[in-house]
């Protein structure tokens, strides 16, 4: 009778007949997910309060990611005034939002300590990043992929300095976002329990893993940071002429962009040192296992 009520109540969810939210009857166990919710919630309050040690990061995705969609929108403003449309702008364009959704998105899942998935998206954003330059330095890239032709990655780190550059990193996350047994140290640990000797404890839902969270959150601030970098080295001379270089509310003055990015990368770098100093996860966890299991 009461799986019959279930089928019943998801035959009608499908149907439009139902308008109130499901709940499971009583006798049902509560199920997994509801349980998986719960904890995921407890997991991102342990985070949000790591995170808070680190202030200049969340002050830095707000910043960035604006200055990501300041960027397109100078490309938009330039092809007003200059009555001009240029194939490679049009892609930039289009690889600013994918880059902002992906950073935004990654972050979101950081703070579920949904690290993996994170880092799914963290991959996503280099090669956006990348293709990105790509298309910048060479307009008959960003022509072919704007008439549906796939760019592999192989083509883009031959012919981008900056992928090539980062071409350990790069095949890492791919490692990482593929289903590789590698990947599953991100969300399956070992743990000792008296009596029973070490087992493996799989996190379903968000993994308490607070130093690759602040890891992760600084490579996607410099996911972005690098498409900065590019675009203001690249379209300098343009966007002077049109009087585009600086928007209102962005830093100005005798401020130049190449100053202000420095600073930045400084920032950066600083904030990627100090996390590789935190603890090792192993140690956290194990902690943090310890007082819930």
């Amino acid at each position: 009778m009461v799986f019959t009520n279930f089928f019943l109540r998801i035959k009608r969810l499908i149907r439009g007949k139902c308008f109130v939210s499901f709940k499971p009857p009583e006798q049902v166990q509560e199920t997994v997910w509801l349980k998986v919710e719960e904890e995921t919630e407890k997991v991102s309050k342990k985070i949000l309060s790591n995170l808070e040690r680190f202030p200049e990061l969340e002050f830095l995705y707000s910043h960035l990611g604006s200055f990501v969609f300041n960027a397109s929108q100078k490309l938009i403003d330039l092809k007003t005034k200059s009555k001009t449309t240029r194939l490679k702008d049009e892609a930039v364009i289009l690889s600013a939002a994918r880059l902002f959704n992906d950073s935004f998105a990654g972050l979101k899942l950081i703070k579920q300590g949904l690290v993996l998935q994170a880092v799914v998206l963290l991959r996503s954003a280099f090669e956006t990043t990348t293709q990105a330059i790509l298309f910048m330095e060479n307009e008959e890239i960003a022509k072919k992929w704007l008439a549906g032709k796939e760019i592999r990655p192989k083509e883009v780190r031959e012919k981008s300095f900056f992928a090539g550059k980062e071409k350990k990193l790069y095949e890492r996350l791919c490692k990482l976002s593929h289903p590789n047994f590698i990947a599953s140290s991100y969300y399956s640990v070992t743990k000792y329990k008296k009596g029973i000797g070490f087992a493996a404890a799989n996190f379903y839902g968000g993994g308490y893993f607070p130093k690759l969270a602040i890891q992760i959150t600084v490579q996607f601030l410099f996911a972005q940071f690098v498409f900065l970098e590019a675009f203001y080295t690249i379209y300098k001379d343009d966007l002077e002429k049109s009087e585009l270089l600086w928007k209102t509310g962005e830093v100005e003055g005798s401020f130049t962009w190449e100053r202000f990015l420095k600073g930045i990368r400084k920032i950066l770098t600083d904030s990627l040192d100090k996390s590789n100093s935190l603890p090792s996860d192993s140690i956290e966890i194990a902690d943090y296992l310890d007082k819930i299991v």
